[in-house]
C-alpha cells in the first residue's frame, strides 16, 4: 500500500480548486485559503474521497463548509463582514466560525482510508505542520 504525500494532495487540490497566489503548505485550509464553501466544499470532498478511497461515513460537509446560500441574510451582515475583512483587515478565518480542514489533515485521512474529524485548538487543526511549497 502506497503512502499519500502532501505534494500529491497539494497537486490534487490545485487541480480541483485552482492555484493560490500564496505559498501552499500542510496548514493551507480548504474553506479559508481556497475560499470554498457550501456545495463546492461537498463536491471537493466527494472527489477527494473517490480519488484517494476515503470513506466519508462520518463527514458532514455543512460542519466545515456551511450550508449553501446562508450567512448574509441580515441586511447589514455583508457590509459588516466586508468592513471587518477589508478595512479593519481581520483575516477571514477569524471571522468565520467553521472548523478548518487543512491539507495535512487530508493527507492523514487519505492514508487512513477514512474521514476523521480534525482535532481543534483555537480554531486551528493539530495534524502536524507541512513544509510550504511556493506558489507558481
Amino acid at each position: 500500500m502506497s503512502s499519500v504525500t502532501l505534494d500529491e494532495v497539494i497537486d490534487f487540490a490545485e487541480t480541483e480548486l485552482g492555484k493560490l497566489g500564496t505559498p501552499i503548505s500542510g496548514d493551507t485550509a480548504l474553506a479559508h485559503d481556497f475560499a470554498i464553501s457550501g456545495l463546492d466544499g461537498k463536491e471537493f470532498m466527494e472527489s477527494f474521497a473517490a480519488n484517494y478511497h476515503v470513506s466519508l461515513e462520518d463527514f458532514d460537509w455543512i460542519d466545515y463548509f456551511g450550508a449553501e446560500g446562508v450567512g448574509f441574510f441580515a441586511p447589514f451582515g455583508l457590509l459588516i463582514y466586508l468592513y471587518q475583512r477589508y478595512v479593519v483587515k481581520i483575516p477571514a478565518r477569524d471571522l468565520v466560525e467553521l472548523p478548518e480542514i487543512t491539507l495535512d489533515h487530508l493527507v492523514l485521512c487519505a492514508n487512513r482510508g477514512k474521514w476523521e474529524a480534525p482535532k481543534m485548538h483555537n480554531n486551528r487543526l493539530k495534524t502536524g505542520r507541512g513544509t510550504a511549497r511556493p506558489a507558481p
